[in-house]
């Protein structure tokens, strides 16, 4: 080439006049078709020592050149890259890596360069590495997941985009990129343990999208299995146990579409359909789901059948209805008190009317505080006594009215727990009526053995059938001069 061919002239002449060595790259036109040839030689010199003729080769180096300078195009943008790249013989000798490759494996440049791509990796990964060449030789290109060693022996996750290099269309550099995927691995280990706890879960769960669609996106088997139809069935269409749901329910729709709207939780009971048209007592949650910007992707629901506990409080609510009528309907005077300090917590509309004292008066009194009751539980610690005991059953006590009418009463007590709570009833029953007839009688018999006791006639009574003689009063044992 017409403007290398004095700076030839000068190292051939230096070579030759010196002796020593000759290499030096220069251009040739050959068939207006430019070429870089790479030369090297010796000087042979003769019997007086002197240099006689210069032996060598000549090299076509024109493809690799165009690499070379290709590369260095692309050098600043590799060694600024983030991206890790390294490049290495065919043999796997590091030829060159750049600053994030380095800095990713705690070496300096120098110290990796030169070295072999083993530097890079655990002894254990040395098979998954030969296959992952073996594919890499033989495609021209291969690409997947590659664990790295840093100096200090820990390792990383990387994704590793490799591809075989050729110059003159020969394979001649394997140019390796990685990109750490460490944090990416993390959340997708976390992501799959998520998966796994939402699979193995007995609670159903759904992602649907409420945004315009409402199209379900995922089912668990313990959706499946509550609904009887399987995620093949559902998946992508329509939700519609919770569409129809809402339609049978203005109320809750509005509440529905205001927590669409605003991005809230939204939670409910409503009646979902089995695939056989039983309906389903449910508490439904949904969560909305973010992506990076903020915005709603989906919505994760938890679907509950609360089918036993809609029966159990119904049977609570019919058994809790079914006594207060008892309790408002009985001719019993009803209290019951708080078992811990005493104090009045309901009185039935009877003890009101019985005693004069208005529920106003009652409620939230401590029941010694109550003065028909001082004679029953005079204080706290009688009070103790009769809740230790559980049960108390006192016959024909005197209870005085508000008006101070005097009644008497039988009086029980029981002990027993309400929603975890200890409570005591007391039943006090007006057996005035009863009380009085038995005095009646009691009098009315006292009458009659005075009447026996002091007669002047000789009574006695006879038993059968042999008609002994059992009693007789004071007139009929001086007749017949018995003592006794």
């Amino acid at each position: 080439h017409p403007d290398d061919r004095k700076r030839v002239m000068n190292l051939v002449s230096n070579s030759a006049n010196k002796g020593i060595p000759l290499e030096y790259e220069t251009r040739i036109i050959l068939k207006n078709k430019e070429f870089i040839y790479y030369v090297k030689a010796d000087v042979i010199k003769n019997k007086e020592g002197k240099p006689a003729r210069l032996v060598g080769t000549i090299q076509d180096i024109t493809e690799r050149k165009k690499t070379e300078e290709e590369l260095a195009q692309y050098k600043f943008i590799i060694e600024q890259s983030t991206q890790e790249v390294a490049f290495a013989d065919l043999e796997g000798n590091l030829m060159f890596v750049n600053d994030a490759w380095a800095k990713n494996h705690g070496y300096s440049k120098e110290e990796m360069v030169g070295k072999h791509l083993s530097i890079s990796h655990d002894k254990t990964e040395v098979k998954v590495i030969e296959e992952f060449n073996k594919i890499l030789m033989k495609k021209g290109k291969n690409s997947g997941e590659i664990i790295h060693k840093r100096k200090d022996g820990s390792v990383y996750n990387t994704l590793m985009n490799n591809f075989v290099l050729n110059v003159a269309g020969k394979p001649k550099y394997l140019v390796g990129m990685a990109v750490d995927i460490t944090e990416r691995k993390k959340v997708e280990e976390n992501n799959k343990r998520l998966s796994d706890i939402i699979e193995k879960t007995f609670e159903p769960i759904a992602l649907i999208d409420f945004g315009k669609t409402n199209i379900l996106n995922y089912v668990n088997p313990a959706w499946e299995k509550m609904f009887g139809y399987s995620a093949k069935e559902v998946i992508g269409k329509k939700v519609g146990l919770l569409l129809e749901a809402l339609e049978l329910d203005p109320q809750l729709r509005i509440k529905f579409r205001l927590a669409i709207k605003t991005g809230k939780i939204f939670s409910a009971e409503m009646h979902w359909k089995h695939k056989d048209g039983k309906l389903i007592n449910v508490e439904v949650v949904s969560v909305p789901i973010h992506d990076d910007e903020g915005n709603i992707i989906n919505w994760f629901n938890t679907v509950r059948d609360i089918t036993e506990r809609k029966n159990a409080e119904e049977a609570i609510g019919k058994s809790e209805r079914r006594y207060r009528r008892l309790f408002e309907t009985a001719k019993d005077s009803i209290l019951i008190l708080n078992a811990h300090n005493g104090k009045i917590q309901d009185a039935n509309p009877f003890i009101q009317e019985s005693l004069g004292y208005s529920l106003k008066e009652l409620i939230g009194k401590e029941i010694w505080q109550i003065s028909p009751f001082r004679n029953i539980v005079a204080n706290k610690k009688k009070f103790l006594k009769l809740k230790k005991e559980k049960y108390v059953h006192y016959e024909n006590l005197p209870l005085e009215t508000k008006k101070g009418e005097v009644k008497h009463v039988e009086f029980v007590s029981n002990v027993y727990g309400v929603n975890g709570e200890q409570v005591v009833q007391c039943n006090i029953r007006d057996i005035t009526e009863r009380y009085n007839i038995a005095q009646k009688l009691l009098e009315s018999e006292e009458k009659h053995r005075l009447l026996y006791e002091t007669s002047p006639d000789a009574i006695m009574t006879l038993a059968p059938p042999s008609w002994n003689f059992t009693s007789g009063n004071k007139a009929i044992i001086k007749m017949f001069g018995v003592k006794d």
